[in-house]
């Protein structure tokens, strides 16, 4: 097994319908392909709205070679994220959503996912590093060089929930998705029933308290530094369509 980031592939599945988060993309997509240059990029770009604008950035940015853009409408999130999942062929993938920022260069990356793999970690956490790496959440990790270490019955998240944000075995992600493919509905804990199967959202909506982190027997690891976050430019954020 290679344990660079030759073997992580890059998916992705958004809308952008505001210009300052075009902006962002603008911004880093070139952070991002520099930082995982010889990573293949499976993108779907889920809107007709500044589909042109959004697929120039990718093609100008990632190397012809490792890019698939795809721009497909179908409003069933699993649907389309197994598609671009059936594209993959490295053991491990990056789900990300559009609105990171990205803070450290392509060696931390590199060093931080080459220890995932060492420890045979089945997820590591991009979501609130900046929150879960604080003193308070330490009590059940295992500090490593680059990663702090937990099981996911241990997993600091509110109510257990599985982030969509992260970096997962794809054999894993793959498993969630097709469990979710299907679901029409899921009744949020105020009573209140989401039916938004179109939105990433979706997926952290289902995969949360029985059916969540606790359900699963994974190993799991959080970055210790701070090298990338999620941003909403003037709060901005993309809603359901």
């Amino acid at each position: 097994m290679s344990f660079d980031l030759d073997n992580l592939t890059i998916i992705q599945n958004f809308i952008c319908t505001q210009d300052k988060r075009l902006k962002m993309l603008n911004e880093e997509v070139p952070k991002m392909s520099e930082i995982f240059k010889n990573s293949k990029f499976v993108i779907n770009y889920n809107s007709e709205s500044y589909l042109k604008e959004i697929k120039s950035i990718y093609t100008k940015n990632v190397n012809k070679k490792n890019l698939l853009f795809k721009n497909d409408l179908h409003s069933n999130f699993a649907k389309t994220t197994l598609s671009l999942l059936a594209e993959v062929d490295t053991d491990y993938v990056m789900f990300i959503c559009e609105d990171f920022v990205y803070l450290k260069g392509r060696s931390h990356w590199a060093a931080v996912f080459k220890e995932m793999q060492v420890n045979n970690a089945d997820f590591c956490m991009l979501a609130k590093i900046e929150k879960y790496t604080k003193k308070e959440w330490q009590n059940n990790y295992t500090e490593g060089n680059e990663c702090f270490f937990y099981h996911s019955k241990n997993a600091p998240t509110n109510r257990g929930v599985v982030s969509i944000d992260g970096i997962y075995k794809k054999k894993n992600l793959v498993a969630l998705l097709e469990e979710l493919r299907d679901v029409k509905e899921v009744i949020l804990c105020d009573g209140s029933v989401s039916k938004y199967v179109n939105m990433p959202n979706f997926f952290e909506q289902y995969f949360i308290d029985e059916k969540g982190m606790k359900s699963l027997d994974w190993v799991c690891c959080l970055p210790k530094e701070l090298i990338t976050y999620s941003y909403h430019p003037e709060n901005q954020a993309e809603r359901p369509w």
